[in-house]
Formats: structure tokens, sequence, C-alpha cells
């Protein structure tokens, strides 16, 4: 009787010891301890110092590199975090840069979202910082609804809301202000 106890005894240490070598060579649990110990339980995967590009119908429209990649267990959504730099795409061709601290990809409706502020440049365009920069890939339109302000040649135009279609390059702005360097400044606008 005490021998097989004995033996059962060994037999639990010896399992015991298998689990626990085992567990600490098993990637996805070493992942998930990890996972849990900086808090972020719905992270699938993190890349550091990468550069991630969105496809829309076989076709590159926007590529961002980043200081931190951050894609949910979901799979929902990519969040770009640190210095986030890219471009903005229609077909082959650039049709706006954007740099910012944090960006969010919405990995089912292809749309890009800044919850903060960006410092967007369009090609032959204006440059501008805004808030709230939404870009819908599938329009190719840029909507910045936190503010923005634009430089233009010698002045600076504000406005509360602003819309770009970026393929026809027409632009609305909302309660637009506008200051120049020169005596008389004329803004034209369709309606």
């Amino acid at each position: 009787m005490k021998r097989l106890l004995l033996r059962l005894g060994g037999l639990a240490l010896i399992i015991g010891a298998i689990w626990v070598s085992l567990r600490s060579v098993n990637p996805v649990e070493a992942l998930k301890s990890e996972v849990a110990k900086n808090g972020l339980p719905g992270l699938a995967i993190q890349f550091n110092d990468a550069k991630l590009v969105g496809w829309s119908a076989g076709k590159r429209v926007w590529q961002i590199d980043s200081k931190k990649i951050d894609i949910e267990n979901n799979r929902q959504r990519a969040i770009f975090e640190g210095d986030a730099r890219g471009e903005l795409m229609s077909g082959d061709r650039k049709i706006a840069s954007i740099h910012t601290d944090k960006a969010i990809f919405n990995l089912a409706s292809k749309d890009l979202f800044v919850p903060g502020i960006a410092d967007v440049s369009i090609p032959n365009g204006p440059s501008l910082r805004a808030g709230k920069v939404y870009f819908n890939s599938a329009a190719s339109k840029l909507v910045c609804e936190g503010g923005m302000d634009a430089s233009l040649g010698a002045g600076t135009v504000h406005g509360q809301k602003m819309t770009i279609d970026l393929i026809n390059k027409d632009v609305t702005i909302s309660r637009l202000s506008a200051r120049s360097g020169w005596k008389k400044m004329e803004i034209s606008m369709k309606s």
C-alpha cells in the first residue's frame, strides 16, 4: 500500500513537472500570460515598428508605418499608436499623406479613423491640421469633424467640419473663417 502511494505521488510529481515545462514552451500559453500581465485582453497580435497596408477590391487604399500596431482578438480593428505616418491611395496614386499619434482601421468597413489630431497633406492641395478625421476608402472621401486649420498659400482657413472628395478634388467646409497676410483674400465655394 505504501509502495502504491509512493508511486502515485511520484507519478503526480512527474506529470506536474511535464505540465509546467510544456506550458512554458507553448507559445500560445506564453502569449496569453504576457497579454494578461500587460492588461491587453482583446489583443490577438501586436507589431512594433511595422507597416500595415490596407486593401479593398484588390487595390491598395492606404498604408501606415507605426511604432506599435495592435490587432484585436475579433479581427475588427487595427490600432496604430506612436508616430503613425501613412498614405491614402486611390489605385496606385497617393491622394493624401497623414501623420498622427493614433489611428484606428476598421477591418470590416475598410475605413480609417483618427480620434485625435492629424496632420494631412494633399498633393497639389492644402496642408491641414484636423481633429477626428475619417477616411472612407470606398468613396475616397476624407471627413474632418473636430475642427481644422488649412494652409492655402499665404493664408489660413479655419472650419468646424470639412469634407474632401479626394478623387474629384471637391472641398466642403462648414463655419468657415479665413486669415491672410494679403489685403484681399477671396474664397469661392460651390453651392
